[in-house]
């Protein structure tokens, strides 16, 4: 069964802010390669994940009543995608790093490794 996701008129106009279309969140949250994190924010959790033309984004959400609420979703930053760097050492990509929020590392793998982000 396809995972639902609930839409109003809040949710879909601040993602539409960010470049991105409904369902292209809703193909990141779907992407089977998805990175789950907490959002240390009341329900919220977040992922990154692909679109299906291979768009890497940074989705939050919440479940109410049995459906996904995407609070917002947006492009990676250059700092989150440092991590996508092929062959790029890791220590150098620490340098990088945002301080101690949002997606930029999740049990111990970096993001852009598992996605494979170029």
């Amino acid at each position: 069964m396809s995972p639902k996701f609930h839409w109003n008129a809040f949710n879909a106009d601040h993602v539409a802010r960010h470049g991105v279309e409904t369902f292209e969140a809703e193909e990141a949250m779907r992407d089977p390669r998805r990175v789950g994190f907490d959002v240390h924010d009341r329900d919220k959790k977040g992922i990154v994940g692909r679109t299906e033309a291979g768009r890497p984004l940074f989705v939050v959400y919440v479940v109410r009543d049995g459906a996904y609420l995407v609070i917002s979703a947006r492009d990676l930053t250059p700092g989150e995608n440092v991590y996508s760097k092929e062959g790029g050492d890791e220590d150098d990509a620490q340098a990088h790093q945002r301080p101690a929020r949002g997606p930029a590392r999740h049990d111990g793998r970096t993001i852009g490794r598992v996605l494979g982000v170029s």
